[in-house]
């Protein structure tokens, strides 16, 4: 628990972070002006330096847009984001009731080139070109939704109801694929993992075909809920509310598979979370092509590869995340309650430590403390790029006043109001 590095922004998280393999650190920001106040809201870019200074940021935020939740480094220094788009509800073809919003906030994705202090976007993807609705065959986007699970229903929200709340799709993670030039975002509103082909242009992104897969910038691939493209019931649902799905790079036990912290909110048998592994039916594992279910089945696997749940001890009711280690343990963050724990493959608990930092700053060692949330945490090997050449010394614990006689501090156990992160 001592401290090795630290970094002063002016903004709160907004909310991931990254240490580059030169050192720096790439992090969003949350700007206390947007117009957009949903949870997870963000809208600065920042990057520093190894020494806190501050070298690159770019603003994603006006009554139109924001960035929110999460951005992704790129190999190619480029920076993807997921970014709320603000629409007229009546611009949507679904069942209008006194209780919808006169707005919505659709999604997309951009790509960030940096340049000198600020940036330019060089690619972008919108939910808002691949909707489908089966309510007005005059529009272009009618169809029957089970007919095409590589499109996003209108209809559909994960609490069943087609009066859609303004946030209704609400992305909260995203990462990307380098050697099958994918992506991957995580969205809450539907309890789904998405995968976009990244082999297009911005013109075919739009489309329905080009790329790599001819897909255009429809969904290739689709996990977790088949009740939202009318392929399935309740009892096949997977994800319930889930954050922070990536790809296990390789080298490292279940690569190329995709690990997903599920939350568990309104899982049938208990709302306790865990940890999914799982493996996605391919037809050309090499090339990235997956298998799309005939027959108005769902898309497969019907259940994870691993996983890792601990109804008693584990409930994470939102933010959180996992990680695989290089030593083929797993990292898990319990955002809710700053709880970071390390289980072997044999789930057994090896490491741990709980967040000494919360709404009032960091804490005094023994200090019973609540609201010490974390989004995300992450392990850098000591191999890692960005430690080449510096002296890593060990400073001070974080708490204050630490000492080694004074009981560990504990986290509170407490039901948080349920909100959408």
């Amino acid at each position: 628990g001592l401290q090795v590095n630290s970094w002063i922004s002016k903004y709160k998280p907004g909310h991931s972070a990254y240490l580059l393999p030169d050192g720096s650190l790439l992090r969003s920001g949350m700007l206390t002006d947007s117009y957009f106040k949903g949870t997870g809201a963000g809208g600065i870019i920042e990057r520093f330096s190894w020494d806190g200074k501050l070298t690159w940021s770019y603003t994603l935020s006006d009554s139109l847009q924001c960035q929110h939740h999460d951005i992704y480094p790129m190999p190619n220094g480029n920076i993807l984001a997921i970014v709320w788009e603000k629409k007229a509800s009546n611009e949507m073809t679904f069942p209008m009731t006194s209780s919808t919003p006169s707005m919505i906030w659709t999604e997309k994705i951009v790509e960030i080139h940096p340049e000198g202090a600020s940036g330019k976007i060089v690619w972008e993807w919108k939910v808002w070109d691949h909707l489908i609705q089966q309510d007005d065959p005059s529009k272009k986007d009618f169809g029957a939704v089970a007919e095409h699970p590589e499109r996003i229903s209108m209809h559909y929200t994960s609490a069943g109801s087609t009066s859609q709340t303004i946030d209704w799709i609400h992305l909260n993670s995203i990462s990307y694929n380098a050697e099958l030039d994918q992506i991957m975002v995580s969205s809450y509103g539907f309890s789904e993992i998405w995968i976009i082909d990244h082999s297009t242009t911005t013109q075919e992104a739009a489309a329905h075909q080009g790329g790599r897969h001819n897909k255009g910038g429809d969904l290739i691939y689709r996990w977790g809920n088949p009740m939202a493209y009318n392929r399935g019931q309740a009892e096949d649902r997977r994800l319930f509310h889930q954050h922070t799905a990536y790809w296990i790079p390789k080298g490292y036990k279940d690569e190329g598979k995709i690990m997903i912290l599920n939350n568990g909110i309104d899982r049938p048998n208990g709302n306790y979370s865990s940890v999914d592994v799982i493996a996605p039916p391919m037809l050309n594992a090499k090339t990235g092509t997956y298998l799309v279910p005939e027959g108005y089945q769902p898309f497969g696997p019907a259940s994870p590869a691993w996983s890792y749940a601990d109804s008693a001890t584990f409930r994470a009711p939102n933010i959180s995340g996992a990680q695989r280690l290089p030593n083929g343990n797993t990292l898990i963050c319990n955002g809710p309650f700053g709880h970071f724990f390390e289980i072997t493959p044999q789930k057994k608990v090896v490491w741990q430590y709980k967040s000494p930092v919360w709404h009032l700053g960091v804490a005094t060692q023994g200090t019973t403390i609540m609201g010490n949330f974390v989004f995300r945490s992450t392990l850098y090997p000591p191999d890692y790029p960005a430690f080449k050449g510096r002296k890593l010394v060990s400073g001070e614990p974080i708490e204050l006043n630490a000492d080694a006689t004074i009981p560990t501090m504990q986290s509170q156990r407490f039901v948080p109001v349920r909100g959408i992160q």
